[in-house]
């Protein structure tokens, strides 16, 4: 009790109850939620976790931890989006390091890892690639990058035509205040603070970041 009060003192929005229970779940605001994360392994708690939201209506993706992969076609058959085993993560780290420290490349142990990840993770298929996964020599890798307009910026008040966005970089992302914008929306306009995300090439990205910032 005391943590929880702590943390609503600070301005969290923190909850103390049997999150299987439908009215703690509408307390923390489970109505407003993208998306419900299940931290604890408990996999019976979970199922009735996910049950209660199914019975509430909640369509989002849900997240759910476990120790090991015993329970995840259960989970995911209850109504887990995705499941998360703490062992797998852990061997996967072990094994990064004993790669490593045996002479294997950093660019061959992440695409290892990232194959691994990617057969046993949906929500993985198709991500958006970093700059670890090809060679910093390949120019014509595309790759993320974000960063934060100051109230200096060229592109504040600005829309992106206006602002000389390049045209061969993708606005993947405007997050203000906590929200993904509608950047594509006719009436949108760069503002300080927003963390722009962009997808393109390293001098896309430069071209993109010379013309907001």
């Amino acid at each position: 009790p005391m943590r929880v009060r702590e943390a609503q003192n600070a301005g969290v929005n923190a909850r103390y109850g049997d999150a299987a229970r439908a009215e703690v779940l509408k307390a923390a605001g489970v109505d407003r939620a993208k998306a419900v994360v299940i931290t604890f392994a408990d996999v019976a708690v979970a199922k009735r976790i996910l049950k209660t939201l199914e019975t509430l209506g909640v369509h989002v993706p849900v997240i759910v931890r476990t120790i090991d992969d015993s329970e995840i076609d259960g989970l995911l058959k209850a109504g887990a989006t995705e499941v998360v085993p703490e062992l797998l993560e852990g061997s996967l780290m072990l094994a990064s390091q004993a790669m490593l420290t045996t002479g294997t490349p950093l660019n061959r142990v992440l695409k290892r890892i990232r194959a691994v990840r990617e057969e046993r993770y949906n929500l993985l298929q198709g991500f958006f690639h970093g700059a670890s996964d090809t060679p910093e020599t390949d120019a014509d890798a595309l790759r993320l990058h974000a960063f934060v307009l100051d109230e200096n910026a060229k592109s504040i008040n600005k829309s992106r035509a206006a602002s000389n966005f390049p045209d061969d970089v993708q606005l993947h992302s405007v997050r203000r205040g906590g929200a993904i914008e509608n950047s594509a929306a006719d009436d949108f306009c760069f503002q300080p603070g927003d963390r722009v995300i962009v997808l393109g090439t390293i001098t896309g990205i430069a071209l993109a970041q010379e013309a907001l910032q």
